[in-house]
C-alpha cells in the first residue's frame, strides 16, 4: 500500500513538474509570436525561474499602472527625452509629459488607427501604421502622411540610423534622407518579398529581421545574412542593450551576439 501511494505521489509531482514546464513554454512562445518583445526593448536573458520567483529585497522592482491610456491596447512605445508615446492596436497614439501621470490621445490626421512603430529623428516623431508613415507636427498636434516614394504604405517597423529613417513594408524596405518628406526603396542582397518584422541599430549598423537576421552598414543599400550560431531562423524582435544585440525567435527562445558600435 506505501509503495503504492509513494508512486501516486512520485506521479503526481511529475506532472506537475511537466505542467509547468509547458506553461513557462506557452507563455515564452507567446512572448516572441505577439511581439511583446519589441525592437527598442531591453530584453533580459533570464532563467525560466523567472517566471515563477518574485524578486525581494533591497533593489527589487515594484511595478505600478499609470494612469492610463485606459484600456488601450499598446503596441510601440516611445521614448523621446521626457515625453513618453504609445501607440496602440486601434486606439491611435497617446503622450505622457509627466511620467506617465496622464496621457492624452493625439490624432488628428492620424488616419490609420494602428500604429505599429513609433521612432524619433531629432525633435519629429514618426508612426508606422497599418496604412501610411505620419509625422507629428507637434505645434499643431497634427499628423501628416509623408508617402511620397513609398509603393506599399502597410509599415511593419521603423528605425532610425544617424538622420536617415528607414521603413519595413510587404514591399520591401525604404529610407528616407529628408525627415520622411520622400523614400527610396533599398535592400539589396535581402530575399525577395522579405517580411521584416523588427529592425535594431548599433551605430552605423542597421540589423533585420527577415527569415533570419541580415546587416547593413551602407544605410540600406545592401545587406548579408548574419546567422551562424542561429538555430532556429523565425527570428520577430531584435533589441540592443550595450554591445549586445538579442534575437527573439518564434519556437527557439533568444539568442544573443556581441556587436560593437
Amino acid at each position: 500500500m506505501k509503495s503504492a501511494n509513494r508512486y501516486k505521489e512520485n506521479t503526481m509531482k511529475n506532472f506537475n513538474r511537466y505542467a509547468t514546464f509547458s506553461l513557462r513554454a506557452v507563455l515564452a512562445a507567446t512572448i516572441v509570436m505577439f511581439g511583446i518583445i519589441r525592437s527598442n526593448d531591453y530584453v533580459s536573458r533570464a532563467t525560466p525561474s523567472a517566471f515563477a520567483a518574485e524578486q525581494t529585497g533591497p533593489g527589487a522592482l515594484q511595478w505600478r499602472q499609470t494612469s492610463g491610456p485606459e484600456g488601450a491596447n499598446i503596441i510601440s512605445l516611445l521614448s523621446n527625452g521626457s515625453t513618453l508615446f504609445a501607440g496602440t492596436m486601434i486606439s491611435g497614439v497617446f503622450r505622457s509629459t509627466n511620467q506617465g501621470e496622464s496621457w492624452t490621445a493625439i490624432n488628428a490626421g492620424l488616419s490609420a488607427p494602428s500604429v505599429q512603430s513609433l521612432v524619433a529623428v531629432g525633435q519629429n516623431i514618426f508612426a508606422g501604421t497599418g496604412g501610411d508613415v505620419f509625422r507629428l507636427i507637434d505645434q499643431e498636434e497634427r499628423w501628416v502622411a509623408v508617402n511620397t516614394g513609398l509603393t506599399e504604405t502597410l509599415v511593419t517597423a521603423l528605425a532610425v540610423s544617424g538622420m536617415n529613417i528607414f521603413a519595413a513594408t510587404p514591399g520591401g524596405v525604404f529610407r528616407s534622407s529628408d525627415q520622411g518628406e520622400s523614400w527610396t526603396q533599398v535592400g539589396a542582397g535581402l530575399p525577395p518579398n522579405a517580411s521584416i518584422t523588427s529592425f535594431a541599430a548599433v551605430g552605423p549598423k542597421l540589423f533585420a529581421a527577415a527569415g533570419g537576421v541580415f546587416l547593413s552598414t551602407d544605410q540600406g543599400e545592401s545587406w548579408i545574412a548574419v546567422n551562424a550560431g542561429l538555430t532556429n531562423l523565425g527570428v520577430r524582435e531584435l533589441a540592443v542593450a550595450g554591445e549586445k544585440l538579442f534575437a527573439g525567435t518564434f519556437g527557439g527562445g533568444v539568442f544573443v551576439t556581441d556587436v560593437e558600435q
